[in-house]
């Protein structure tokens, strides 16, 4: 027998990070062909009958994870091509530029993996900047090495040991950078861990860890930060946010949490209790950096979808994009593109 969830949310553009519940949702599905699960947003002020047809036709679509039936209309979430983004990076406005001069930026996770890439970029990119960067383990000679060849670049290097999971710590991460400085210019938040096993089998030990850092780090990371004057505030996000993938139910639904709190804060931006837009990117594979994986899943990821790890030039190309355009979230995919765009329904936000 095949199992048929529906999980309707009030539509609410202040709670829109209870999106990130259709991770859980598109594991799932992935997991077990038994199981079809919905996360449905109804208008607030929407009639019990009205409420019935709608989940009675959202019940005929299942392959429609994420649905909004709102002023009458039923949108289903897909994804648009950005068909200019080959196109060198340009700055959307004349002599604007992305990272500045005598700039200070906080990275998470900023000596391991993607925070370390974007860490040299930004050092190679500016002139007497600052980077903030935090980890959960002290400095070894290894992240010293790091640490020596960022400064090498003209950059001040400030390491603080933090756990982003924990208020406290992220409140003296952010206390300190300002005490320092004066200032705060940017946000990536890069930190992340993965452990992977099967929903049947997750320990609610192992999702609490995997979750705490994206999703825990992120709200203290954002109100920690709320009366700063950011340029930017970058999450780093997963392809596994945006599909789902199976054995990673804790990771998936961290990633989508990150991807619809981006639109939470944005809408805290529009109504000036923020200041700098966010923008999430959900990272495919990197042949450098990020979480990584052994051949066999290489493989299945290339054959089953047509991918392939992303290399570090098209990735920093990509993020410089991001923050320098009006670009909510991005979905990084590289590969065959042909196939890779057959598998992408074109259809409208939610």
């Amino acid at each position: 027998d095949v199992v048929h969830i529906q999980v309707v949310l009030p539509y609410d553009p202040n709670m829109s990070y209870l999106k990130g519940l259709v991770g859980l949702i598109r594991t799932a599905r992935q997991e077990s062909s038994k199981f079809i699960g919905q996360i449905i947003l109804m208008d607030p002020a929407v009639q019990v009958d009205e409420c019935i047809s709608a989940l009675k036709l959202d019940y005929l679509h299942p392959t429609d994870d994420l649905i909004q039936h709102r002023t009458g209309k039923r949108l289903v979430q897909g994804w648009n091509e950005i068909k200019d983004s080959a196109v060198k990076y340009k700055p959307a406005t004349p002599g604007m530029s992305y990272y500045k001069d005598n700039g200070v930026y906080l990275i998470t996770g900023g000596l391991g993996g993607l925070g370390y890439i974007f860490a040299r970029d930004i050092a190679n990119a500016t002139a007497n900047s600052h980077l903030v960067l935090t980890g959960r383990s002290e400095l070894d000679e290894g992240k010293m090495e790091r640490v020596r060849e960022i400064e090498s670049l003209g950059t001040k290097v400030l390491y603080i040991k933090s756990d982003i999971s924990v208020k406290e710590d992220v409140d003296k991460l952010v206390q300190a950078t300002i005490e320092k400085y004066g200032q705060l210019d940017g946000v990536i938040h890069s930190a992340g861990l993965i452990k992977d096993s099967y929903i049947i089998r997750k320990k609610t030990s192992d999702l609490e860890e995997v979750m705490s850092p994206k999703v825990k780090g992120l709200v203290y990371l954002d109100e920690a930060t709320q009366d700063q004057n950011l340029d930017f505030f970058v999450v780093f996000s997963s392809l596994s946010g945006a599909y789902g993938n199976p054995g990673q139910a804790d990771y998936s639904m961290s990633n989508a949490f990150m991807d619809y709190y981006t639109m939470y804060r944005n809408a805290c931006v529009e109504r000036g209790e923020r200041k700098g837009r966010t923008k999430s990117l959900n990272w495919p594979l990197w042949t450098d950096g990020g979480m990584q994986v052994d051949d066999a899943v290489k493989m299945f990821i290339k054959k089953n979808f047509y991918m392939l790890p992303l290399p570090t030039d098209q990735g920093i190309e990509v993020m410089n994009q991001c923050i320098a355009n009006n670009i909510e979230q991005c979905v990084v995919q590289y590969g065959d593109v042909k196939k890779m765009r057959e598998n992408i329904e074109q259809s409208e936000f939610l």
